[in-house]
């Protein structure tokens, strides 16, 4: 379905054919009438009743000067003053649905009383780029609405506008965060400044912090050893501590989309979530191959499409997850101190079982008994890239 038109209410676009264009001749529906308990119909602000299909109970929408500047307490007072009243003064035309708009921004409020202020469908030219936002006003076209037949009268079934799900549980998002998460780890373990920048902050003591007296990494982020002994000497712990920085800097980040698309008034002084990437030069704004051809794009981090998932980048994540993992480097024989063995351009790591390693690394039997080594033909430098 193509966008509506956003055009705001003027001497040039008056309100009735504002409402024409978008329930008529968008959406499909019926007709428009005038509040019959109105005394003064005519006026701007008086209740339009949209009736979707004949014989069904309508929806009503009235004129409000100023909508899209509003935020959310105020439109939040919209219904408390409008809606409540009229709801609850038993009207002859029962809507199932209240809005509002000034042509450019709709905002609609659910008349169930089990609703409150806080159920309500935003639709404007900033909230029609969410997919979820096009999919409910997509089943609010005639074709697709649903009616329940009750008492002779059809109710529009329209509580879909005010359901969501969990984030957590929808599968492009998990596909973005592990996307995102890749290309943090990556970046960082990759950035000599990143990487110390975690060292310094999360592994570093407070009081080496005051005296200057750092192990690993200075505070104007420059490593004090190299990779290979920060592997051997910090190996696990640097692992805890990148995973933690990377899940800490996407948290942030998915707060600052969710604050945008919801409390928009919250983020006044605060970077948007596109200046953020920009700033980095973490990001660029790329575009579907349908999308393309119309000139258009979205802006996602390090660039790629949004669920991608980098091939080289899977093997390095199962190993940091070895390096947390306790048991990940056992020892050949009882009592002998648990580490890694570095000789030459090979790592090898000894354990008593075989567990499932990276393509970049391979089982091999020792002479010990009921000992294997995990081998790999990675330089020695690039062993700290593979955590």
């Amino acid at each position: 379905m193509n966008s509506p038109n956003f055009q705001p209410i003027s001497a040039q676009n008056p309100l009735d054919n504002s409402l024409k264009a978008f329930f008529l001749d968008t959406l499909g529906y019926h007709h428009i009438e005038k509040d019959p308990d109105d005394t003064e119909p005519d006026r701007p602000e008086a209740w339009r009743m949209v009736v979707p299909i004949e014989g069904s109970r309508p929806f009503a929408v009235a004129y409000k000067r100023g909508l899209s500047a509003m935020q959310r307490r105020e439109v939040s007072r919209l219904y408390i003053d409008r809606v409540i009243p009229h709801r609850d003064d038993s009207p002859t035309v029962l809507p199932v649905l209240y809005g509002f708009t000034d042509g450019a921004r709709f905002v609609v409020f659910s008349a169930d009383p089990a609703r409150n202020r806080d159920d309500r469908f935003d639709l404007s030219e900033d909230s029609w780029r969410f997919r979820a936002v096009q999919e409910k006003f997509e089943r609010l076209h005639r074709e697709r609405l649903e009616f329940q037949t009750r008492l002779g009268q059809k109710r529009p079934l329209v509580e879909f506008l005010f359901e969501g799900s969990p984030l957590s549980s929808d599968e492009r998002f998990k596909r973005y965060v592990q996307w995102v998460r890749a290309g943090l780890i990556d970046a960082v373990l990759h950035d000599e400044q990143a990487l110390a920048s975690v060292l310094y902050f999360l592994i570093e003591t407070p009081e080496s912090h005051e005296t200057g007296d750092t192990r690993f990494a200075t505070q104007d982020r420059h490593l004090k050893k190299s990779r290979e002994n920060l592997h051997l000497e910090i190996g696990m712990r640097l692992g805890d501590a990148i995973a933690g920085a990377v899940d800490t800097l996407l948290l942030r980040y998915v707060m600052v989309r969710f604050l945008e698309a919801y409390h928009p008034e919250a983020m006044r002084g605060l970077l948007k979530s596109e200046e953020i990437l920009q700033r980095g030069k973490g990001g660029r704004k790329v575009a579907s191959l349908e999308s393309s051809k119309e000139g258009k794009g979205e802006f996602f981090p390090f660039g790629g499409t949004p669920v991608a998932v980098c091939p080289s980048v899977t093997p390095n994540l199962n190993w940091l997850g070895s390096l947390q993992n306790p048991s990940a480097l056992t020892c050949q024989k009882p009592g002998r101190k648990q580490r890694a063995r570095t000789s030459g351009n090979r790592i090898s790591s000894l354990s008593r079982t075989k567990r499932p390693l990276p393509r970049q690394f391979s089982w091999k039997r020792r002479s010990a008994p009921h000992a294997w080594v995990a081998t790999s033909t990675l330089p020695t430098s690039a062993v700290p890239r593979a955590l």
